[in-house]
């Protein structure tokens, strides 16, 4: 019976370790540096603890294929590439976007094709990859409710997740489930800043 409880004990220790509770900001670019981010949605990148930038993407295709780029940067590895570049990951990317808004029931059934092509459209808008540095994007955020945000907010020694997104953008919305199912498994090695890019509610703001 005392080894069983010492087993029991043991189990529940590991599995508190194999998981992390997300640590997420909810942030939105200043309305004055709006023009630099006009472009395809999501766009997601990863700083690692000393500032490096090692990840850079647009657009989703799976959430398997964002696992596995997901545990390579946080092994320490680097990819710095636009996810959607060649026409297997494009049919993906259309599969799921096509999947997700026939799915949505919000979405009038008239306006699913035009949804699809609008978010396709932003999603495959290719960019440079990891052309800055972290503070050059924390310099250009701030709080939801105006106010200034700092590296200094930031906790030290963890990966620091950008995902840039639109409430209107379908892909978005996939790569923010696919990232709070991630955090279980390492959400405590990294922090997520989730920033508004929507460029018309920005600039009524």
């Amino acid at each position: 019976m005392y080894y069983l409880k010492w087993l029991v004990l043991a189990v529940l220790i590991a599995l508190s370790a194999c998981s992390g509770e997300l640590d997420k900001r909810e942030l939105r670019l200043k309305a004055n540096f709006s023009e630099d981010f006009d472009r395809g949605l999501p766009e997601f990148l990863v700083f690692n603890p000393e500032g490096e930038c090692v990840y850079h993407s647009q657009g989703f295709s799976t959430e398997e294929h964002f696992f596995e780029e997901l545990d390579i940067v946080l092994a320490g590895g680097r990819i710095e590439r636009s996810p959607v570049d060649s026409p297997e990951k494009r049919r993906l990317l259309e599969l799921a976007v096509r999947k997700a808004v026939y799915e949505n029931t919000s979405i009038p059934p008239e306006q699913k094709e035009s949804t699809i092509r609008t978010s396709l459209r932003e999603s495959i808008n290719p960019e440079p990859s990891c052309t800055h540095e972290l503070e050059y994007y924390l310099g250009r955020f701030e709080e939801r409710d105006g106010g200034d945000f700092s590296l200094q907010s930031l906790p030290g020694g963890k990966n620091v997740f950008i995902e840039f997104y639109a409430d209107r953008c379908i892909p978005c919305k996939q790569q923010e489930r696919a990232i709070e199912r991630y955090s279980p498994k390492r959400g405590d090695e990294f922090v997520l800043l989730k920033v508004e890019r929507d460029k018309a509610r920005i600039q009524v703001q």
